[in-house]
């Protein structure tokens, strides 16, 4: 699998509290995850990423990255990624 190729792009938040409880879970997920920007109005606001990743969908040419909430599954002990 390809992600650049097959343009699997999306977005997605981590609040503040979410990256101070479980930053070592986060580990995991940025595994998974090519981030190509981040950012955040305010300190207390949550993190906005963009980043090419296998948990998300093909985006076709000129579309624009969809949207996603991402949560750890302790059953499966993954990290999975919704269209929010």
């Amino acid at each position: 699998m390809n992600i650049f190729k097959e343009r699997r792009i999306g977005t997605f938040e981590l609040d503040q509290e979410t990256i101070r409880r479980n930053y070592r879970l986060l580990f995991k997920l940025f595994a998974k995850v090519i981030v190509t920007s981040a950012g955040s109005e305010f300190p207390t606001d949550p993190v906005k990423y963009v980043g090419y990743s296998e948990l998300f969908a093909p985006v076709g040419e000129g579309g624009t990255p969809p949207r996603y909430r991402v949560s750890y599954n302790r059953r499966k002990r993954e990290w999975e990624a919704t269209p929010a």
